[in-house]
């Protein structure tokens, strides 16, 4: 379900209107409401859980302190040791459901370290940890990943000099980057240099948010 607030709109104007019509009882209203309202929250968690991309490296930070807490790489998650060897990292947790489904932090003895919903780890101390995903392995390789507009018009304009060179070595890690990227290329100029000063849709960048 892409949109489960309209959903439960949809489902309780309907329950209103039959209502309102004689057509169900005061105790049927309640429970079509009750249902919808489980549906929502069921819903939510799915949606919050489908952000998570087993594949994708993200960085654990602190935003309270903008500490760099840890890694997680396809779903392993690598503390910093800060009191070892510089450089040293080890295995906490690994990315996996509970046993009430819901996605989780949880020791390699499946112990619970607390619910990741969305993009945020609460820790089971009550530490709110934000995922920033910095990258993505694709067939073995590791693709950065271009979080923002500016990295992906950085990206494309490399690229494009990349082609006039005649330099194709370096043309697999930028296209698959390019391809993972929350920006795409604008569908009304194609990022065509006669179009895209003038085009309404992306204002003269050439790409627009993916979600648009």
């Amino acid at each position: 379900m892409r949109n489960p607030e309209a959903h439960h709109q949809a489902v309780q104007a309907v329950a209103n209107d039959l209502l309102a019509r004689h057509v169900i009882t005061e105790g049927e209203h309640q429970d079509m409401a009750d249902l919808a309202d489980a549906a929502l929250m069921h819903a939510r968690e799915e949606l919050a859980g489908q952000l998570f991309e087993l594949p994708a490296i993200y960085d654990v930070v602190d935003p309270a302190s903008a500490e760099l807490v840890g890694v997680i790489t396809t779903g392993t998650y690598l503390r910093q040791n800060s009191s070892g060897p510089a450089g040293r990292a080890s295995v906490e947790g690994l990315v996996r459901y509970n046993r009430e489904g819901q996605l989780s932090m949880v020791t390699m003895s499946a112990d619970d370290l607390g619910p990741i919903r969305g993009l945020t780890w609460t820790t089971r101390q009550g530490r709110v940890l934000n995922l920033v995903k910095v990258g993505q392995y694709e067939q073995g390789r590791r693709i950065p990943y271009l979080r923002d507009l500016e990295s992906c018009r950085l990206a494309l304009d490399q690229l494009e000099a990349l082609r006039e060179e005649g330099l194709d070595q370096t043309y697999p890690v930028l296209q698959q980057a390019l391809a993972i990227a929350p920006f795409g290329l604008c569908p009304a100029c194609r990022d065509r240099f006669e179009l895209r000063d003038d085009c309404e849709r992306c204002g003269g960048d050439g790409i627009v948010s993916r979600t648009e």
